[in-house]
């Protein structure tokens, strides 16, 4: 049991506005599902935040394959740090990465250079991920 908040950006999906890191974190491994909302008035006494019950169902394996995974975090870490940003400027900045090499990248995954974090999926990221680690390791 969570925070109600806290449950919405577990359980987020690209494009939404509670979609962060925190979502991707939590899909990296599981399948997090809302079960239940709690009303304060369960509690005595009464907290001045809902909660709700969510349920992650652990994966057997990760749900994407990347090949670097602290390259992975670190982009997702990036793209969320500065949301105002595009991904090119945000993971430029936070992650070091030239921004041709993100701009080429998302070409190739025929996204917009414009594109913000918030509008790429888990396995968005992780097919980012696995183009820059390429590139960096040629």
């Amino acid at each position: 049991m969570v925070q109600k908040e806290v449950a919405a950006r577990l359980a987020a999906h690209a494009g939404s506005a509670d979609y962060g890191a925190l979502s991707i974190a939590a899909q990296y491994h599981t399948r997090p599902s809302i079960v239940a909302e709690v009303s304060p008035r369960c509690f005595m006494p009464p907290p001045k935040v809902a909660s709700t019950v969510v349920h992650f169902e652990v994966l057997p394996n990760k749900s994407v394959d990347v090949s670097d995974e602290t390259l992975f975090f670190a982009l997702v870490r990036a793209a969320f740090g500065q949301r105002r940003k595009t991904l090119v400027n945000a993971v430029s900045a936070g992650a070091k990465i030239p921004k041709d090499a993100i701009v080429a990248a998302l070409e190739r995954m025929q996204k917009r250079p414009d594109a913000r974090g918030e509008t790429l999926s888990v396995e968005d990221f992780a097919e980012l991920a696995n183009i820059l680690n390429n590139e960096i390791s040629t």
